[in-house]
């Protein structure tokens, strides 16, 4: 008699996405490009999808404020169908920065919502920022990747 076990065992890949070299938000509230993300060609069942937001350094050029993220925004995957969907939360006061100063190391944000049902084989998703807006003008955004975590079923 073999031994069965409740435990699913999943495998998992990393897409990555060509990195921008600097994203700029400012205090007026507008959509940002990101990097676009290219699904490979599988065929296994896909269980979960997540969107990661990796940020390599912080500039706040503001030299008499203090900056961040204004308000909760979100970062968005646009789907075959083209609509929008959420996938990150940037939360408000993010990358919070002393007046002309900068900070560095790895910020990643991963995705609060699982997008594998909007993903297929070989798609490609145009992925934005939705209404970015800092609390000063000049918050830059350096070495910003967009990364995709994929959980395959087996």
């Amino acid at each position: 008699m073999g031994i069965s076990s409740p435990f699913k065992f999943w495998t998992y890949l990393d897409i990555v996405a060509r990195a921008q070299n600097e994203i700029i938000i400012d205090s007026t509230a507008g959509d940002t490009s990101l990097s676009t993300i290219r699904m490979p060609d599988y065929t296994g069942e896909l269980v979960q999808a997540y969107l990661v937001l990796s940020i390599q350094q912080v500039r706040n050029s503001d030299i008499a404020n203090q900056n961040g993220i204004s308000g909760a925004q979100k970062v968005q995957l646009r789907d075959s169908v083209m609509t929008y969907h959420d996938a990150i939360t940037v939360q408000a006061g993010s990358f919070y920065c002393m007046p002309d100063s900068v900070i560095g190391g790895t910020f990643e944000y991963v995705g609060d919502v699982d997008l594998a049902s909007y993903l297929e084989p070989n798609g490609v998703y145009l992925l934005r920022w939705e209404d970015a807006e800092a609390y000063q003008d000049s918050l830059t955004l350096y070495g910003t990747q967009m990364k995709m975590k994929l959980y395959f079923g087996g």
